[in-house]
């Protein structure tokens, strides 16, 4: 069988295609033009977790890709997708957050609904089954933004800025003043006034109106920020910074944007991660060496990344499998670009991967490929940002109202055309003879970016 690269979409079908099911697509493609074309997803939010990604379609779905094993994907399935896979009944979701192995989505009604591992409560629905599809977590009539973090759950609620979480909470990561695990939203109620809530592996942190910053939780590599080492189950200050419009908290660091546009993180550095030019951990925010206009800024595992004004994106700390983008596998201390990227909106950090969000709202991920984090459709991994399967070319082959895996098998079908003769297996039209494969591979080619198909 000939070898091929490809990419894949979900999108929505033609019509026609779900009408006629696969024997009628034949036809159907043989006769598209620019007119009738498909038209590639438009995304409008993007999360790595940990082994899996998650974007928001300007339709209002969700699609997740990578690691499935807890039904961390929603998709009703423990199997992992190397391809982005819809998630079950979203369909008005505005942002969504991929923490460890669960994940959530903000709905448009406010509502916040999870799915994934639910050890410690962490998915908010009063009980801890894993969810292969989302649940509602209780009680959040009025949120504004919800976190998820490596094994617990924040949403902000309210115009007056009020916070819940829930989920795992052995760190004091829920802020409550004690140690005891929540399934269900529970209410800080010595926060108020808050603008940005963001958890993290161990700690979470807020952003007040007021431009300063509190953080609670572990702080074993001083990622609460207040010079200390000692964790604290109730927020405390984080020292020497002021005026900050963005923070990120990642498994043992944080940072922060300051309205000066310039970087400062704090904790664990042992990778580089908070961009001071040194391993040399942080009790305290350091400024980041070399960034002076950024918009935007997030915290993973081993490393850190920003968007600049000039929607480019800078990455820093460890490089292993590619995770900084630069087209290398070395580590740097100090921020290097990320290539190819040059219309960035926003940037997402997970494990061993990383995602950013164009603007013409396609998505571009590199780094770890393992149980297809980067879904691309391999487990290989990307030293330089790579499209996701993007392009018009998954649809609803079979008609049933869905694109999935059984849609990607049929498709895959066609694309190798066992040839470009006659196909049948239940899959494709058996009167499909080299005509019409010849029409199909120029589609293919043309419009999915297809190369090295048989003749």
């Amino acid at each position: 069988m000939q070898q091929f690269s490809f990419r894949l979409a979900n999108v929505r079908a033609l019509p026609a295609v779900a009408a006629i099911g696969f024997t009628g697509l034949i036809g159907a493609l043989a006769a598209i033009s620019p007119a009738h074309a498909v038209t590639a997803p438009v995304f409008v939010d993007v999360s790595a977790g940990s082994n899996h990604t998650c974007a928001v379609l300007d339709t209002g779905g969700v699609l997740c890709w990578g690691m499935g094993d807890f039904g961390q994907l929603g998709n009703n399935s423990t199997s992992s997708s190397f391809y982005p896979t819809a998630v079950t009944n979203i369909r008005t979701a505005i942002r969504v957050s991929a923490g460890a192995f669960h994940t959530c989505a903000l709905l448009a009604d406010e509502t916040v609904w999870c799915w994934g591992l639910n050890l410690e409560g962490r998915l908010g629905d009063g009980t801890a089954t894993n969810r292969l599809v989302p649940v509602q977590a209780v009680g959040l009539s009025t949120a504004k933004s919800v976190t998820a973090g490596a094994a617990h759950t924040c949403a902000r609620v309210g115009f007056a800025g009020r916070v819940h979480c829930w989920g795992r909470n052995i760190d004091g990561q829920l802020g409550l003043g004690d140690n005891i695990d929540r399934s269900t939203p529970t209410l800080l109620s010595s926060t108020t006034s808050v603008s940005e809530v963001a958890a993290g592996g161990k700690s979470t942190c807020i952003r007040l109106a007021a431009g300063n910053v509190r953080c609670w939780g572990g702080n074993t590599f001083g990622q609460l920020g207040n010079n200390t080492t000692t964790g604290s189950n109730l927020a405390v200050d984080v020292n020497l910074i002021s005026s900050v419009t963005k923070i990120a908290v990642g498994d043992n660091h944080a940072c922060a944007r300051l309205s000066d546009s310039s970087l400062r993180c704090w904790g664990a550095n042992n990778n580089g991660a908070l961009g001071d030019g040194t391993a040399t951990n942080r009790l305290q925010p350091v400024l980041v060496a070399g960034i002076t206009a950024a918009t935007d800024v997030d915290a993973g595992s081993i490393s850190s990344c920003a968007r600049l004004s000039d929607a480019s994106v800078r990455c820093w700390g460890n490089a292993t499998a590619g995770l900084l983008g630069d087209g290398s596998t070395a580590g740097v201390f100090p921020p290097v670009m990320v290539s190819t990227i040059s219309t960035a909106i926003r940037v997402s950090i997970g494990a061993n991967h990383s995602c950013t969000l164009l603007a013409d709202g396609s998505i571009r991920c590199w780094g770890a490929g393992v149980r297809g984090t980067l879904g691309d459709g391999t487990e290989i991994n990307r030293l330089t940002p790579t499209p996701i399967l993007a392009g018009p070319c998954l649809m609803d082959i079979d008609g049933d109202g869905a694109v999935t895996g059984n849609d990607v098998l049929l498709f895959t079908r066609v694309s190798y055309g066992f040839g470009g003769t006659a196909v049948t297996d239940n899959a494709l039209n058996a009167g499909a003879r080299r005509p019409e494969w010849a029409s199909i591979r120029a589609y293919l080619t043309v419009a999915c970016g297809l190369t090295g198909l048989p003749p």
